[in-house]
């Protein structure tokens, strides 16, 4: 838990076990989800424009976290960023990859996520202390999993 400026409100929770999660320390300076839409061109003969057929799409969310060292051994960053890619990879042969739920307010109430991406920055590192980071930036990126289709309501409440 440590130092962090949100609270203790901003957290990364897994949703399987062992249901570990992970705080938040700062809040993210901007959050930008993204939707994207795929269409498949069918080309009637004779026709001067395409059809426009809709195959399916995504949610996703990139999402910049920083971390900062308040342990004396420097373990706390290092350990949030592996805690953060195993996020993103199965539990070998035993289960797949975990979703998520990012707590953060009333923001995401609704939604439920997998880590498709993480992307670590470390650096200041502590050479008193096996050459531990002190500091990590880390570019996650999140995309929306649901249990079945959504509809318009689903998205718009």
């Amino acid at each position: 838990m440590g130092f962090n400026t949100t609270n203790n409100e901003l957290i990364l929770v897994e949703l399987t076990e062992p249901f570990e999660r992970l705080f938040i320390q700062f809040v993210p300076h901007k959050i930008e989800p993204h939707r994207t839409a795929n269409y498949a061109s069918i080309a009637p003969v004779g026709r001067n424009n395409a059809l426009m057929h809709y195959t399916g799409g995504a949610d996703t969310l990139p999402l910049s976290l920083d971390f900062y060292s308040d342990d004396e051994k420097r373990q706390d960053v290092i350990k949030s960023v592996k805690w953060l890619q195993s996020l993103a990879m199965n539990n070998g042969y035993l289960s797949p990859a975990p979703k998520v739920k990012l707590i953060m307010g009333d923001l995401f109430e609704y939604e439920v996520w997998r880590v498709t991406s993480v992307k670590a920055s470390m650096e200041a590192f502590d050479q008193g202390n096996g050459w531990l980071p002190m500091r990590a930036s880390v570019q996650l990126q999140l995309q929306l999993v649901t249990d079945f289709n959504l509809e318009f309501e689903d998205v718009r409440r």
